[in-house]
């Protein structure tokens, strides 16, 4: 079966994988039930896991997609949740298969990215231990799997856990496979996860979950969201994918946001005068620009909006249009791709940058 990848902005190029070709045969290797018995968990670094655990997520932003995907890979009973949801009103869109192995049953779960208003819940981190747009996508696929696991008659002490995700649905991976792995053991989980940005406040506890890896790429600012110095982070280990050339993007970027406001309670509180005299919180900001994203106004709009509301917010702005810090009505749709920030976030960079290390392997053996 051909799975075809989600294009997610102009002019980019679709990756196909097909059974014939190389990629297809690595990618369907990973889920064949021979490896599976032999290798569930790795305590190294996996990139052939990896790869194909980035396809999934991917496919996992349209049903049909992901419906194909876990199929072609073998899983039986797959349920689809809150796909039909356009506007993004639930808290998260998931998928769920099961494979049958001789000694435990192998269930998926392959989480969705952003959809339309849940834009508003990527900025709502709250004020407690866990960021709280997110944990409310915990709560929803927690409900769903104990329904599934019920429904197909799965034995608890018997089940493990594959769980993937990219950007906010690697967000939602991640919190949640802390709640299987305090559940069902860490042994009995593996999540990779995608361009996540940061989950809760977790401290050194964050390095308990060695079955929970997290792959983020150089340039990549969601990442970094909330900043660190807030005392954000996430769950398990992170792989810093690095990329043709190497910048402080992500790092000048946590910096700037935490000059604005230097914790959660300034985020929600802090007043900011605007040059036209409005004063506003950095939340309230972010939720503006989050209305634009859902209204899916032109990158120069939106990027006008953001130089323009203070010139505290400038260098948050400037970081995150690049070249067209001092220009954004020249950006044309097709060449969003090219700011540093967007392009790493990507799926599809994503798996680029796995696949080079792939390649790379393969050559030095």
């Amino acid at each position: 079966m051909v799975i075809f990848m989600k294009r997610c902005v102009p002019k980019q190029k679709r990756f196909v994988f097909n059974g014939k070709n190389s990629i297809s045969v690595r990618f369907f290797k990973i889920f064949s039930k021979k490896e599976l018995e032999k290798s569930f968990l790795s305590n190294s670094v996996d990139f052939k896991r990896a790869f194909s655990f980035s396809v999934v997520s991917l496919c996992a932003y349209e049903k049909e997609k992901i419906r194909a995907c876990l199929s072609s890979c073998g899983f039986k009973s797959i349920r689809l949740y809150n796909y039909g949801d356009k506007n993004g009103v639930r808290p998260c869109a998931f998928a769920i298969g099961k494979k049958e192995l001789s000694s435990f049953t192998l269930v998926m779960i392959a989480v969705s990215g952003t959809i339309k208003k849940q834009w508003y819940s990527n900025f709502d981190l709250g004020e407690n231990k866990f960021h709280r747009g997110f944990y409310r996508c915990c709560i929803e696929i927690r409900k769903s799997l104990l329904k599934y696991l019920e429904k197909e008659k799965i034995s608890e002490e018997k089940v493990k856990f594959y769980v993937t995700g990219h950007s906010r649905g690697g967000a939602a991976a991640n919190l949640f496979s802390v709640y299987l792995s305090e559940k069902y053991g860490k042994n009995r989980v593996s999540c990779i996860t995608f361009g996540a940005p940061n989950v809760a406040v977790c401290g050194e506890k964050k390095k308990d979950y060695e079955n929970i890896v997290n792959f983020e790429n150089q340039n990549d600012i969601i990442t970094v969201c909330p900043p660190f110095q807030w005392g954000f982070g996430k769950y398990g280990r992170t792989i810093c994918l690095g990329e043709e050339e190497a910048s402080t993007l992500r790092r000048d970027f946590a910096k700037s946001a935490w000059e604005i406001a230097k914790s959660p309670s300034e985020y929600y509180r802090e007043k900011i005068t605007s040059e036209k005299g409005k004063a506003f919180t950095l939340y309230e900001y972010f939720k503006i620009l989050a209305g634009l994203m859902v209204k899916k106004y032109p990158l120069g709009e939106v990027s006008r909006f953001m130089l323009s509301m203070n010139t505290r917010l400038s260098p948050l702005s400037k970081l995150v249009l690049g070249s067209y810090g001092e220009n954004p009505s020249a950006i044309k749709p097709e060449e969003m791709t090219e700011l540093p920030c967007v392009k790493s976030h990507m799926g599809e960079t994503y798996i680029k940058n796995i696949l080079e290390i792939l390649s790379k392997n393969k050559r030095s053996t």
